[in-house]
């Protein structure tokens, strides 16, 4: 599993992040993470379940402590492995955030596919 605080992106288009401003302090562009009104607990478990619903998608590693999470999501002709990792943050007892990086795992381009994942998963969160 990364760790978001020294993240570098890779030169490639296909990838995409969503992070709380500050987190990923060696990335300039990004999409910055909305704060969400429930506790961690409850976003860790409806981004898991979402990811979850995808098809070919599963949960590969996770460290329940820190609540990161490991997913790969596999192609539908191809089978190619892009991967997600994914963090929840406390922001209160009753405010939380997150952090998600997708990206492909091989190639240059991925179409927008990690754009889209990313941005597919977010209407589903409260």
């Amino acid at each position: 599993m990364i760790e978001f605080e020294a993240l570098a992106l890779k030169r490639s288009p296909n990838q995409y992040l969503l992070a709380p401003e500050g987190l990923c302090p060696r990335v300039r562009r990004y999409r910055a993470s909305d704060t969400y009104h429930v506790p961690a607990d409850e976003l860790e478990r409806e981004l898991l379940a979402i990811a979850r619903a995808e098809p070919r998608t599963r949960v590969t590693e996770s460290d329940p402590a820190r609540r990161k999470h490991k997913i790969v999501q596999r192609s539908r002709v191809f089978r190619f492995p892009d991967d997600i990792d994914v963090q929840i943050f406390e922001r209160g007892a009753a405010e939380s955030t997150l952090a998600i990086y997708s990206r492909a795992r091989y190639g240059w381009s991925d179409m927008g596919v990690n754009a889209a994942r990313v941005k597919r998963w977010l209407p589903g969160l409260f």
